[in-house]
């Protein structure tokens, strides 16, 4: 047998190993049934603008859900002092 053909089939039999093992994480990203999301959802991010950044509170209310789709409603509200502006137009403070 030809050296090459060893080669290539010593990669091959590598890949399919690889492969094989590989198999358990599509399976775990396909879950039969997902969790239960319904319910009030909080935290705490920031959101960047040109010239400023400001922290938020979002809250995420989910109602409904069917498998993988959910709806519901989400809210937020500066955290920052209203008296910072969001940022400037030309030179002028915009909130």
């Amino acid at each position: 047998m030809n050296t090459r053909y060893k080669a290539g089939a010593g990669v091959l039999i590598a890949a399919l190993f690889i492969l094989a093992d590989l198999s358990f994480l599509s399976a775990a990203g396909n879950a039969e049934t997902p969790p239960d999301l319904r319910g009030a959802w909080k935290g705490t991010g920031e959101v960047y603008y040109p010239g400023a950044v400001k922290k938020i509170d979002t809250e995420l209310n989910i109602t409904e859900q069917d498998g993988w789709y959910f709806k519901g409603t989400r809210g937020w509200k500066l955290v920052d002092p209203p008296e910072k502006p969001l940022g400037y137009i030309m030179n002028t403070p915009v909130n």
